[in-house]
């Protein structure tokens, strides 16, 4: 920052200015961020700059003042914090608040005052007229989107049973603003909108903070299935560069006389509202209607009622409505006296009863009267457009013409009405001159939830159905998301000896899987545990590189085969001498990862086993003169190396096989598989990245240590650098190698956990993953595998995986693979849950204690951004401490040739 900030004003101006370069740099992007989160970051940015950068020493809080202002504020409660840091900012300036806020030390205050400072900076109201009284009141108003799902076929509810519905609702909630004494909570704000960046029309309601939790019940009590969500940011119909047009209903005649309600309409007149909402284009438009309810109490009752008593006794509408206004009357009372009626035509029309005023006034008085302000704010790039968008939504308003009776009409609020408009729009601040009483009926008809969303356009639906985590779920351990259940969260942990009946993890591309893993990931590792990523893409792991704390930094091994200057060997051949055992292990393993790569049992058959077998073994007799992949195809191509190799063998069966390989002839003959064989390891010994790490006799990684020591290991396979055979080839290593460690650890008691994570598990395990979920958990190895579809598995991969994981997370899925995950989350979520989750949301079945809890939902947590700078310098010490001088290397190969 080149100059200093000296008014409230100018540090307004300077971040709603930062809030812009923001959303310029994230171009192309807009889909993944909110305004509220550009808003949020440059705040924090802010904050975190030191004040004497920012603010001028003359315009600071003095260390006095702050402390004793911190005393007096300390014991207050949390509303009334928030409401002196922001006349601090409005008089001091907003560094001096965001200051003060840490001085408090109060993680609630922080998160309100940042609420209040995010909405006011995306506002653009001035300082000054942002804290008064009434926008305070709206600081204390929490708004929540409710959602219904679409009801199926043959649910939609009929236009008569909906209004009965809401009827029932909005006489519910007059219990949310009774006190008609307190003004600062007797009203509620309905809205129907559509944000400026997207085309999904949402029904929002705002209630006052003490009343957020009666809401919810009220709610959930007419409505068992819809989903209440608070949001923490308000939506925004607002741009830029936009123009605005405003306006609020009036009655055409007096609101005694009522509006036509549904009881005379056969069509659901809120699909007709709603075509309007449908126009309005996904950028740089925006369209709201809003509706604040209070309670009348009995004035409008009573003064209707005085109404109805002058019909009965013969007066005309026109009198008994002018009655109600004191000017009117009198004015009448003069026409009367001067004009030329004779007294018995004054009589005969006094004496005339108008039964249908009478009937129209009676329908106003059948329910109960409330308030209302009624509003439309649109926003668009052009003045004709914007005006199009507004009198479109005012028509929509026709169809509650009632002959006879009432109708709506609208005034436009132009210049600086408009910003005053405005402001109230953006704070739901009630205005008396906008009063427009309407009863129950009326309301109803003209807000409501719609009877089937998906004949009303983009109305947003309930993604996906809902469920309350059981309460006797661990307390302890990492936390895997939160079950948010209407006004309750509750943190879901999994706990170390769950965690050791595995994972599996579900999910459609860009739905939330990976993170998910991080996650888990990053907390493993600051709570000091072992563990493994393997990562298929690349790019997530250095989100985990950038979370990986000071004390643990030499813990790290990180893996890139890619990086050719310092080659770190992965050898699946080699083995424990002092466990000879281990080689049968290895050459099934070695087996099952060449049939995963070229299917082998389908194209090679029981010779190509009989000879891989065979060939892998005689290498391993031996392994001081070559112990390599590369070394079994010399065994094929090199009769000199194979003799050499036979004269070292013990196993008498292996100089049978060879000897009786080499009088064979045709199909089955030693120089027919040769080349068949060899060129499935040529792929890998011709590749300048592979071959320096697979021909190295010592793996740079002893896996049993890693386990044992709780070492870090993170996999970049990076699939666009290595290629898919090359990632593929190297991931099946891996994750036998583990599983090879795993099973050693029978000679030790006392076994640390380790935890293995893999994405996109289905290209690099074998059907040996069935012994990992069976047998490594007595062995403290716990396995976390994530992919994308069902139909990726094989059949034997598939059935070990969902014969023995003990926990799951679906996200979203498609059809076929909802409808086979039904069965393991019936009936708390059906297929059509499954297919409509949002990201980042999921469903969990956990087995806890050996005993599997009822399906839940959880949203996941949004992993620490770290320190980026830590990663290049994490990615070098591993370089250099378990990587070798390619040169050195490739030295080595050459030797091994000319053996």
């Amino acid at each position: 920052m080149n100059e200093q900030l000296t008014t409230p004003e100018e540090e307004a101006i300077y971040l709603r200015a930062q809030i812009e370069k923001k959303k310029a740099e994230s171009k192309g992007f807009e889909n993944h961020f909110k305004p509220e989160d550009h808003a949020r970051e440059a705040i924090r940015e802010y904050r975190q700059a030191p004040i004497a950068e920012i603010v001028p020493e003359e315009a600071q809080i003095p260390s006095a003042e702050a402390h004793r202002l911190i005393e007096w504020l300390s014991p207050r409660e949390t509303d009334e914090k928030v409401h002196m840091l922001a006349k601090v900012m409005a008089d001091k300036g907003i560094k001096n608040a965001l200051s003060m806020t840490e001085k408090l030390n109060d993680p609630e205050v922080e998160d309100d005052f940042e609420r209040f400072l995010v909405q006011y900076l995306l506002s653009h109201h001035e300082i000054k007229n942002s804290l008064n009284k009434d926008t305070w009141k709206a600081l204390h108003m929490k708004l929540f989107e409710i959602i219904l799902p679409d009801a199926g076929e043959g649910q939609a509810k009929q236009l008569k049973e909906m209004m009965g519905l809401m009827e029932q609702w909005y006489t519910s909630m007059q219990a949310l603003a009774s006190d008609a004494m307190n003004k600062e909570k007797n009203y509620y704000s309905l809205e129907l909108a559509v944000s400026n960046g997207t085309t999904a029309v949402s029904f929002y309601c705002a209630v006052h903070i003490d009343y957020s939790a009666l809401f919810e019940k009220v709610v959930l009590g007419v409505f068992p299935t819809a989903q209440v969500r608070e949001q923490k940011d308000d939506y925004n119909i607002f741009h830029n560069h936009a123009i605005s047009a405003a306006s609020y209903a009036t009655s055409v005649t007096s609101p005694a006389l009522p509006i036509k309600t549904y009881k005379e309409m056969e069509a659901d007149p809120m699909a007709l509202l709603l075509s309007s909402f449908t126009k309005i284009a996904k950028e740089n438009e925006g369209l709201a209607l809003q509706i604040l309810v209070r309670p009348a109490g009995e004035f409008f009752a009573k003064r209707y009622g005085i109404m109805l008593d002058d019909l009965r006794r013969g007066e005309t509408m026109k009198r008994a409505i002018a009655k109600q206004n004191v000017l009117k009357e009198i004015f009448m009372f003069i026409g009367d006296n001067f004009s030329s009626k004779s007294e018995e035509d004054k009589e005969k029309s006094k004496s005339h009863v108008d039964e249908t005023a009478m009937k129209l006034v009676q329908a106003k008085l059948e329910k109960t009267i409330i308030e209302t302000n009624i509003r439309i704010i649109a926003t668009a790039e052009t003045l004709p457009r914007v005006q199009a968008i507004r009198k479109d939504l005012e028509s929509a308003f026709m169809q509650f013409s009632e002959v006879g009776g009432n109708s709506f009409t609208w005034k436009e609020v132009e210049g600086r009405k408009q910003k005053a408009m405005l402001h109230r729009f953006s704070y739901r601040l009630w205005n008396d001159d906008e009063n427009y009483p309407l009863n129950i009926s009326e309301l109803a008809t003209i807000f409501h939830f719609p009877m089937q969303n998906k004949d009303v356009g983009n109305v947003k639906d309930a993604k996906a159905a809902q469920a309350q985590a059981p309460l006797d779920l661990p307390t302890e351990g990492v936390i895997i998301g939160a079950n948010r259940f209407r006004d309750q969260e509750q943190m879901i942990h999994m706990s170390r000896e769950d965690r050791m009946r595995h994972l599996y993890v579900i999910g459609q591309t860009g739905t939330g899987k990976t993170g998910i893993l991080k996650n888990l990931i990053i907390q493993d590792i600051k709570n000091g545990d072992g563990c493994c990523f393997i990562d298929p893409h690349g790019s997530d792991i250095e989100d985990i590189l950038a979370n990986i704390p000071d004390e643990r930094k030499d813990d790290v091994i990180y893996f890139d085969p890619s990086y050719i200057a310092r080659p770190m060997g992965l050898n699946m051949l080699e083995y424990d001498k002092d466990h000879p055992e281990q080689k049968t292990f290895v050459i099934n393993e070695l087996l099952g990862i060449f049939n995963k790569l070229f299917d082998m049992k389908s194209t090679g058959g029981p010779g190509f086993e009989q000879y891989f077998r065979n060939a892998t073994a005689l290498v391993m007799e031996h392994p001081e003169s070559g112990n390599t992949l590369m070394e079994i195809g010399r065994v094929f191509s090199d009769k000199d190396f194979r003799d050499y190799k036979l004269s070292k063998t013990k196993n008498p069966l292996l100089t049978q096989f060879w000897q009786n390989a080499e009088k064979t002839t045709g199909e089955q003959g030693l120089q027919n598989w040769t080349q068949y064989v060899t060129s499935k390891f040529d792929i890998f010994m011709t590749n300048d990245v592979m071959r320096p790490i697979i021909v190295q006799e010592k793996s740079a990684f002893n896996f049993r240590e890693i386990m044992d020591s709780k070492k870090i290991f993170l996999v970049n396979l990076s699939k666009g650098r290595l290629g898919d055979l090359n990632s593929n080839l190297l991931g099946l290593i891996i994750v036998g190698k583990f599983l090879q460690a795993a099973l050693s650890r029978v000679d030790i008691n006392v076994r640390p956990d380790f935890y293995l994570y893999i994405d996109e598990f289905q290209n690099i395990t074998t059907p040996a993953i069935a012994t990992i979920l069976s047998e490594a958990r007595k062995y403290r190895l716990s396995l976390t595998i994530a992919h994308q579809y069902i139909a990726q598995l094989e059949d034997d991969i598939k059935n070990a995986v969902f014969g023995n994981v003990g926990s799951m997370a679906i996200f979203r899925v498609g059809a076929d693979d909802a409808k086979y995950l039904e069965s393991q989350f019936a009936p708390t979520f059906t297929a059509t849950d499954i297919m409509k989750i949002e990201n980042r949301h999921a469903y969990l079945k956990m087995l806890v204690n050996g005993e599997p809890k009822k399906p839940f939902d959880i949203v996941t947590l949004t992993a620490e951004k770290g320190d980026a700078s830590k990663i290049n310098l994490l990615k070098e010490l591993s370089y250099l401490t378990y990587g070798r001088d390619a040169e050195e290397v490739n030295a080595e190969i050459l030797r091994k040739y000319q053996l």
